[in-house]
């Protein structure tokens, strides 16, 4: 918490810098832009190198300033939700550095001048330090299906994509005829997943909007395999089960290992008796336990020797005298 206090007094610094006369991309005013623009361009190229759609789309492409007035978010974006610590310490950098990359808009079609296809971070960054302009690439994205390839694509590459991102955002798209299937999808992005991994990160769809909520602040913790965990306490348990599952995975920093015990527990996969002994037995020799009997709901019997008190032969003739017991009683039942 004092962490990000501290961040937001220098944000809150510096955003008056930046206001004070020492703009930094924020203005309007191309002969306050920090690098000619022919080296915004071949700096936003090299950032894209490894993003192919985003790169071809970027290349030979001038540096705009665009006002942030006449941005509007994009209808595929790649992300679904933002981290505020993320956006402060971005801010904090566009301050002291400048933008180092343009962002990639394309037309709007609507009221707003241009859509952004990718920066939608930087945009956030840029309002919180009273920037009124950003520099900008158009770029030819006219369908929703090439906005979210070329932004996914470059966010691949950015802090804090997430598989909670994918899920939730894939969900989407898929539910509003973006894309035909996860198998296209998948493809499109040229991703190497497998059947079972594309069957897990469809759990994020498949769950209500109150789990997904609990899960969104998390959403580093919450990978496909704990969102998988959850749709099926849901498809077993219902809503409140699946709620107080995902809130004890959150607040009580569950492994994975630890989530699935937890979830076969609540389904019952495993008996909750089975962790507390029906009976138990100590036998004593001046006092201390040297011999503990245990017995299970489940008619498992466990005995558990000191073995300071009992030599390994001495725990072989009673295991045998337990054997012959036994096959006494079975033979004679009365």
């Amino acid at each position: 918490m004092k962490k990000t206090s501290s961040m937001l007094s220098e944000r809150d610094a510096l955003m008056k810098t930046v206001k004070s006369g020492l703009p930094k991309f924020g203005s309007v005013n191309a002969d306050d832009l920090q690098s000619p623009a022919e080296a915004l361009v071949e700096q936003a190229q090299a950032d894209m190198k490894a993003a192919t759609p985003a790169f071809e789309a970027a290349a030979g492409r001038a540096v705009i300033t665009v006002a942030l007035d006449d941005l509007m978010e994009s209808d595929a974006n790649p992300r679904a939700s933002y981290d505020p610590q993320s956006v402060d310490s971005l801010a904090i950098s566009l301050a002291k550095d400048g933008l180092q990359t343009p962002i990639l808009i394309c037309g709007a079609g609507t009221g707003a001048s241009y859509m952004i296809v990718e920066g939608h971070r930087r945009v956030r960054a840029a309002h919180s330090i009273g920037w009124t302009a950003i520099n900008a690439i158009v770029i030819d994205a006219n369908n929703r299906r090439d906005r979210y390839l070329v932004g996914r694509t470059t966010n691949t590459h950015r802090e804090g994509l997430t598989q909670f991102d994918d899920g939730v955002t894939w969900g989407k798209l898929i539910q509003e005829g973006v894309f035909e299937s996860y198998a296209a999808l998948v493809r499109d992005l040229d991703l190497d997943m497998s059947k079972a991994e594309i069957s897990r990160m469809k759990a994020y769809a498949d769950l209500p909007a109150e789990v997904v909520g609990v899960m969104q602040p998390h959403k580093t913790k919450f990978t496909s395999s704990f969102a998988y965990l959850a749709k099926q306490v849901y498809d077993t348990h219902g809503l409140k089960e699946t709620l107080d599952f995902v809130h004890d995975v959150a607040e009580r920093d569950l492994s994975l290992k630890q989530a699935e015990h937890r979830k076969a527990r609540i389904c019952g996969e495993i008996e909750k008796t089975q962790r507390s002994p029906r009976k138990s037995l100590e036998i004593l020799s001046n006092g201390k336990r040297v011999c503990e009997v245990k017995e299970s709901q489940k008619g498992k019997i466990e005995v558990v020797f000191d073995e300071q008190e009992f030599s390994q032969d001495m725990r072989g003739e009673i295991s045998d005298a337990i054997a012959e017991l036994i096959r006494s009683k079975v033979q004679n039942p009365a």
